[in-house]
C-alpha cells in the first residue's frame, strides 16, 4: 500500500512539475532538430554537430511527425520518469526510506526528472540492467541489448556502460562462462554499442562547441576535477531564485578534500565484492578522466557519480549484506540531496525556469501572424522559436532556423559577442521594418550589455545606417532561473 502511495505521489508531483516547468534552450534544441529532420538519414545529418549519441533523438523523432508542439517532449519524458519510479519502488532492493530519498533527490526529482534531456533515458536503461543483474547469466542477452542502448544515451552514461560491461565480463570470466556463446555474443554486441557511440559522438572537424581537449597535466585542474565528485554526490547550490548551476562551496580544494575520503571509503567498503568494486572504480575513474580531458560541465554531468553510486549499491545488495560504510555513504548522499531536490523543484514551480514560452506567447497574442521575427543570438532565440513553432531569423549567423548549428561558421566568438548597436543595425538591414516586426533580445550578465537593456515601454530614437528609427521596447520578461533567458522584445519603425 505504501509503495503504491509513494509511486502515485511521485508521478503526480513530476507531472505537476513538468507542467509548471518552462523548457530552456537545450530541451527545445533536441525537439527542433528532430522535427526539422524529414527522415532518419536526414536526422543523422542534422545532429552531427551536437556531440550527443543518437538514442534520445531517435525516441523523439516519430513523435515529432505528429506535430510541432514542444510539450510533446515532456510527455515522453514523464513516461520515462514513471518507469524509473516503478523500478526504484517495485524492483529495487532499497528500503522504503531509501526509495523516498532517491526518488526525491536533487538529480532524480529535479535535474533529470523535470528537465527533459537525454539523461533520464540513460538512467532508465541503467536501472533496467540493475534489475536484470540479479540473474545475470539467464539475462545475458537482455543485459547486452540494454548496454548497447546505454552507450547511445549520453557521453557520461556511455562511460558508465563501459564500466558495467567490464564488470559483466569480469563476473562471467570468474564463473568460467564468459566464452560460452550465449554469454560471449551479448558481450560482443554490447561492445558494438560502444563502437557505434564513438562513431556517432565525434563531430565534424569544423565543430566549434567546446572543441578543445586538455592533454597536459595541470595540478590545479586535477584538484578541481576531483572536486567534481563532491558536486556530483552532494549538489548544494546557493539558495536563491537563480540557483541553477551555482555551488554553495566553490573552493576546489575544499571540494577535493571532501571527495577523496568519501571516494576512498566507498571503494574500501566495496572491496570484498570484486565486480562491484571494479565497476565503481572504473565508472568514477572514467568520468574523472573525461572531465579532466574535457574540462567543461555542470551538475547535470556530475550527477552521474550519484547514478553510478546508486547502481553499485543496488548490485551489491544482490551478493552480500551491505557494509555499514557503504550504507552510510549511500544514505548520506541521497538524504542530503532530498531537501535540495525539493528546494529546486519548488523554486522552479514558483518562478519561470526560462522566459522563452512567455515571450513566444506574447508574440502570438499581440503580433500579426505574418510578423517579421528576428532573434539577436541564435542559441538564446531557439527556445522562443520552438514555442512559436516556426523558424526565425538569427541576426548573428544569418540563417532562418529554429536550432543552432555548432559549426565554426555559425558559432564563434564574434557571432556571440555582438553589441546592441551592431544587432540593431543588422536588424534594420535584414528585416523590412515598414511592416510588423519584432526583435528578440536577451542580455548576458555582463554589466556593459545590461546597461543597454531598455525598460518596458521605453522609446528610443536612433539613427541606424543613415536613417532615423523609433525603437520601442514593448515587453520585458525578467526573473528567470536561467538568467540569460530573460527576454526584451523590441519593435522598429522608420521615422
Amino acid at each position: 500500500m505504501r509503495s503504491t502511495l509513494l509511486f502515485l505521489v511521485y508521478i503526480i508531483l513530476v507531472a505537476f512539475g513538468l507542467h509548471q516547468h518552462e523548457m530552456w534552450r537545450d530541451e527545445i534544441q533536441a525537439w527542433n532538430l528532430v522535427h526539422d529532420s524529414a527522415s532518419i538519414p536526414d536526422l543523422f545529418r542534422t545532429i552531427r554537430y551536437e556531440g550527443h549519441p543518437v538514442l534520445w533523438f531517435l525516441v523523439l523523432w516519430p513523435f515529432s511527425k505528429f506535430g510541432h508542439d514542444p510539450h510533446t517532449i515532456q510527455v515522453v519524458h514523464f513516461c520515462m520518469a514513471a518507469f524509473v519510479a516503478f523500478l526504484v519502488i517495485y524492483k529495487s532492493p532499497l528500503r522504503f526510506y531509501q526509495q523516498i530519498a532517491v526518488l526525491f533527490s536533487y538529480f532524480l526529482f529535479f535535474e533529470y526528472g523535470l528537465i527533459s534531456r537525454n539523461y533520464l533515458i540513460g538512467i532508465a536503461l541503467l536501472l533496467g540492467i540493475a534489475v536484470l543483474w540479479k540473474n545475470d547469466r539467464k539475462n545475458s542477452w537482455s543485459i547486452g541489448i540494454l548496454l548497447f542502448l546505454l552507450f547511445q544515451s549520453n557521453a557520461f552514461m556511455a562511460l558508465i556502460a563501459a564500466a558495467v560491461l567490464l564488470m559483466l565480463m569480469l563476473e562471467l570470466f570468474h564463473n568460467q562462462v564468459l566464452f560460452k556463446p550465449q554469454n560471449l555474443l551479448p558481450v560482443v554486441f554490447a561492445m558494438a554499442g560502444g563502437v557505434l557511440f564513438l562513431i556517432t559522438i565525434v563531430p565534424p572537424p569544423d565543430n566549434s562547441y567546446a572543441p578543445i581537449w586538455n592533454l597536459h597535466f595541470w595540478p590545479g585542474l586535477a584538484v578541481t576535477t576531483i572536486g567534481k565528485i563532491t558536486a556530483g554526490l552532494l549538489p548544494v547550490p546557493e539558495f536563491k531564485t537563480a540557483f541553477w548551476g551555482t555551488r554553495l562551496i566553490e573552493n576546489s580544494i575544499v571540494n577535493a578534500l571532501i571527495a577523496v575520503p568519501v571516494g576512498t571509503a566507498l571503494l574500501w567498503s566495496l572491496r570484498k565484492n570484486t565486480p562491484v568494486f571494479v565497476f565503481t572504480l572504473a565508472s568514477f575513474g572514467l568520468m574523472l578522466l573525461f572531465l579532466y580531458l574535457k574540462p567543461v560541465g555542470t551538475y547535470r554531468h556530475y550527477g552521474h557519480f550519484s547514478m553510478a553510486l546508486l547502481f553499485a549499491y543496488w548490485i551489491n545488495a544482490y551478493r552480500s549484506e551491505q557494509p555499514r560504510m557503504t550504507s552510510f555513504i549511500f544514505n548520506s548522499v541521497f538524504l542530503v540531496q532530498l531537501p535540495v531536490g525539493l528546494f529546486a523543484a519548488f523554486t522552479d514551480w514558483k518562478n519561470p525556469f526560462s522566459n522563452a514560452v512567455h515571450a513566444a506567447d506574447y508574440i502570438e497574442k499581440n503580433m500579426p501572424e505574418n510578423v517579421r521575427i528576428a532573434g539577436a543570438f541564435n542559441y538564446l532565440s531557439t527556445p522562443v522559436a520552438g514555442y512559436l513553432q516556426k523558424e526565425i531569423f538569427f541576426l548573428n549567423d544569418g540563417r532562418y532556423s529554429d536550432y543552432v548549428i555548432w559549426r565554426e561558421k555559425y558559432w564563434n566568438y564574434k557571432a556571440t559577442h555582438l553589441s546592441q548597436a551592431e544587432l540593431f543595425s543588422k536588424f534594420v538591414e535584414t528585416v523590412d521594418v515598414r511592416k510588423s516586426n519584432v526583435l528578440i533580445m536577451s542580455y548576458t550578465l555582463d554589466p556593459y550589455t545590461l546597461n543597454d537593456a531598455a525598460r518596458e515601454g521605453q522609446v528610443q530614437l536612433m539613427k541606424l545606417n543613415g536613417r532615423n528609427y523609433k525603437v520601442t521596447c514593448v515587453k520585458v520578461y525578467a526573473g528567470a532561473i536561467v538568467e540569460d533567458e530573460n527576454y526584451y522584445l523590441y519593435t522598429f519603425s522608420e521615422i
